[in-house]
C-alpha cells in the first residue's frame, strides 16, 4: 500500500477511497468489486443535511498521508488512522451551515495548484500547503464539487468562471452543460461530486454516465488523456460528494 503523493491523481490502482456513507449500496459494492475499500464518511452536524456526509465537504487530502478534516467525531477518522493518516482539524468556528462558510475545504487540488474561492477557503488548508501550491482564484466556493480532475493539466466542469480561470493557466478544460446530476435538496449537483479516479487510467462515476447529455464529449475527452470512464450505478448521475482516492498499490 502506498499513499498518493498528488491528491486526486493516483498512479496505480486505488485501494482505499473516501466516500459518503449515503452513497448507496450499489456504488459501495461496485467499488469493493474493483478492489477499493470504501472509507465511509459519516454525517457532520455542522453542514446542511443534504451534504452532511459528503467527503469533499468534510475532508481535504493534502498529499501522502496528510489530510484535513472539519469534523473531529466523524466515523471515517478511525479508518483513516488505521491506514496511517495524520489528521489536521479545521477550526470549526470558521464553518457555518450556509454558503460559502460551509465550503472551506471544498477546494480542488490539481497538481501543484489549488482552485478555490480565496474569500471562503480554509485558512488552515492554505497554511498547510504553504508556497508549494499556487492558487487559481475563482468565485465558486464549491470548487472541488464543480471539477472532475482528469490529469495535472486537464479537467471537466460546467462552471464558466472556473473554466475561464483555469484556461488562462494553461489547463485544458472541457466545458459541459450545467445540471443533469441529481442532488436532493438542490436544483442539481456537479460532475466533481459524482466522480473520482480509481487508477491513473480509470475515472469512476456514481451513476450511469451515458445518461448525461454530454456523455460522448466527456468520454472522448477522457480518452484523449488515456482515461476510461466507468459507471458504478445504473441510474442517473448522483452528486455524493465525490470519490477521493487515498492509497494505491
Amino acid at each position: 500500500m502506498n499513499y498518493l503523493p498528488s491528491p486526486n491523481l493516483p498512479g496505480g490502482r486505488v485501494t482505499d477511497a473516501l466516500i459518503s456513507e449515503a452513497a448507496g449500496e450499489d456504488i459501495l459494492s461496485a467499488l469493493i468489486s474493483r478492489g477499493v475499500r470504501p472509507v465511509k464518511v459519516g454525517i457532520c452536524g455542522t453542514l446542511p443535511r443534504e451534504v452532511a456526509s459528503h467527503a469533499d465537504m468534510i475532508y481535504h487530502h493534502l498529499g501522502s498521508n496528510r489530510i484535513i478534516s472539519l469534523d473531529k467525531n466523524n466515523i471515517a477518522d478511525s479508518s483513516l488512522h488505521n491506514i496511517g493518516f495524520k489528521i489536521k482539524y479545521q477550526n470549526r468556528s470558521d464553518i457555518k451551515a450556509t454558503y460559502p462558510r460551509d465550503a472551506a475545504l471544498d477546494a480542488a487540488r490539481i497538481g501543484d495548484r489549488l482552485i478555490c474561492n480565496e474569500k471562503s477557503v480554509s485558512r488552515t488548508l492554505v497554511a498547510e500547503l504553504g508556497e508549494t501550491v499556487g492558487i487559481i482564484s475563482v468565485k465558486q466556493g464549491y470548487a472541488k464539487c464543480s471539477v472532475c480532475i482528469v490529469t495535472e493539466h486537464s479537467l471537466i466542469t460546467s462552471d464558466t468562471g472556473i473554466a475561464e480561470a483555469c484556461e488562462k493557466q494553461g489547463i485544458d478544460v472541457l466545458r459541459i452543460r450545467c445540471g443533469f446530476i441529481e442532488l436532493p435538496g438542490y436544483n442539481y449537483g456537479f460532475l466533481g461530486g459524482c466522480s473520482g479516479k480509481l487508477a491513473s487510467d480509470i475515472m469512476a462515476f456514481s451513476g450511469n454516465l451515458a445518461m448525461h447529455p454530454d456523455f460522448i464529449r466527456i468520454k472522448d475527452f477522457l480518452k484523449k488523456y488515456g482515461v476510461t470512464a466507468v459507471s458504478l450505478g445504473a441510474g442517473p448521475l448522483r452528486d455524493i460528494g465525490g470519490i477521493i482516492p487515498l492509497t494505491e498499490e
